[in-house]
């Protein structure tokens, strides 16, 4: 248990970066949406054409503005980088030879750069449900992997990613001691006001004893959802 308690207590450090102020318009359509940065051209009670930050054309029709103001934008650097966290929660429907359900619980630690790319190291703990292998009790098994992700902006509150992890796993409880073997998982998802990740994935898991005739594959198609800060 305090070997669990020590897994799962981990420090996430918060960094903050200042940023000079700049004015530009924002326009707030009437289905919600807001959308920041210059007006590039307007056809009086027609519609609007509006560059976003990183470098985005869009054209709205007059009726669907609510309202457009000038305030004070953060600007968006395409080449910066920054710190970069994010945490997991997932499960996944066991497939393969040596099927297992599990529920995923992770976190990722790492850098931004750009609005494009980002690339962090994950540590989690995953937790095999128990009807699986029969057992009284859930088994516990711990991933280290790294990650990497590809963002393609749609607009200024939604992306589409790809994602792809490459590490290992390690037995942490009875049932599974001594079990190790390499994990692979890529996956597709959309990020939501850079906050928010909605993901599904496929999860190559090979587990081991280091004995030659225990070996096998324990994948499974992944569903995560997951909260950057």
């Amino acid at each position: 248990m305090k070997r669990i308690i020590l897994i799962l207590a981990i420090i996430i450090a918060s960094v903050s970066i200042a940023s000079a102020q700049q004015y530009g318009e924002v326009i707030y359509l009437k289905n919600g949406s807001i959308i920041k940065g210059t007006i590039v051209e307007q056809t009086p009670n027609e519609s609007y054409k509006i560059k976003t930050a990183d470098g985005s054309l869009f054209v709205y029709k007059w009726s669907e503005v609510s309202k457009i103001t000038k305030e004070v934008i953060k600007p968006t650097t395409t080449n910066s980088t920054r710190y970069q966290g994010e945490i997991q929660v997932g499960f996944g429907a066991g497939v393969g030879a040596f099927p297992a359900d599990r529920v995923y619980l992770q976190t990722i630690q790492g850098v931004r750069v750009g609005d494009h790319f980002s690339v962090g190291l994950g540590i989690g703990l995953n937790i095999i449900v128990p009807y699986t292998f029969t057992y009284d009790l859930p088994e516990l098994y711990m991933p280290i992997f790294v990650n990497v992700k590809g963002y393609l902006p749609i607009n200024e509150q939604t992306s589409l990613f790809g994602s792809f992890d490459i590490g290992g796993s390690f037995g942490l409880t009875e049932g599974v001691a001594g079990f190790k073997g390499l994990m692979v998982c890529p996956s597709v998802g959309v990020s939501i006001n850079n906050k928010v990740n909605l993901s599904l994935g496929y999860d190559f898991q090979k587990i081991s004893t280091g004995v030659s005739y225990i070996s096998a594959s324990m994948n499974a198609v992944s569903i995560k959802v997951g909260y950057m800060f």
